[in-house]
């Protein structure tokens, strides 16, 4: 035990970036009913990207709003990347983009869960089918006895809920509110950022990031 202890301290000594990692011992990540299903996650992503390539972009910009508020992280009451890839891969499935244009299609998700969705009545994940392009990842609430979540989210490969500690969707939501009444001043930089190339992308990342600031100030 001492002698894992010790490779484990001079592992975190080597590891001097800011990126976050998860290490777990001792398991097989490979089945569905794994406690770390974190590979067989991976390429669901994966296949998910492949299906819409869109997700990638769309996820990101989602993700960067989210890490301004605070909540980006499920442990805080926040929303984990893989629920949040899950609501958008949801609404991408249902076809409702209407737009061709990555930005508008931005816009019409934000549309969706800001008008739309009621996280009170309608959940997401528990009778997906991966295997089936058709079946659809939103059910009734009503229908099944679960305990009552601000939002509730399932793993559709091991129907885990993922969102029982995300007590903070609220204030989420609240921003993708306030953002899409800003939308058609800011319309044209929204849909210019999620089309231009990583360079042309860093270069806005200020401008972005000055848009969101203004924004979390004007929901204080």
């Amino acid at each position: 035990m001492d002698t894992e202890i010790h490779k484990w301290k001079k592992l975190k000594q080597r590891i001097k970036s800011c990126i976050k990692v998860d290490i777990s011992f001792n398991f097989s990540g490979s089945t569905y009913d794994s406690p770390h299903s974190g590979f067989i996650t991976t390429n669901l992503v994966k296949q998910w990207m492949k299906e819409y390539p869109v997700i990638q972009q769309l996820v990101l910009i989602l993700k960067s709003m989210i890490k301004k508020l605070g909540l980006s992280e499920s442990y805080t009451g926040g929303l984990s990347s893989y629920s949040l890839i899950i609501m958008v891969y949801s609404f991408l499935r249902e076809n409702r983009i209407a737009q061709n244009q990555i930005g508008e299609q931005f816009i019409d998700l934000l549309k969706y869960f800001v008008n739309e969705f009621n996280s009170r009545t309608t959940g997401i994940g528990l009778l997906a089918d991966i295997k089936n392009p058709q079946s659809s990842y939103f059910f009734n609430l009503q229908d099944y006895c679960l305990p009552q979540l601000p939002i509730t989210i399932f793993n559709p490969l091991n129907r885990k809920l993922l969102t029982s500690s995300c007590v903070h969707i609220g204030k989420i939501f609240d921003f993708f509110k306030v953002t899409l009444n800003q939308l058609e001043q800011k319309r044209e930089f929204y849909c210019n950022y999620v089309i231009l190339g990583k360079k042309k992308q860093q270069k806005l990342n200020k401008t972005l990031e000055n848009f969101i600031t203004n924004l979390l100030e004007s929901i204080k």
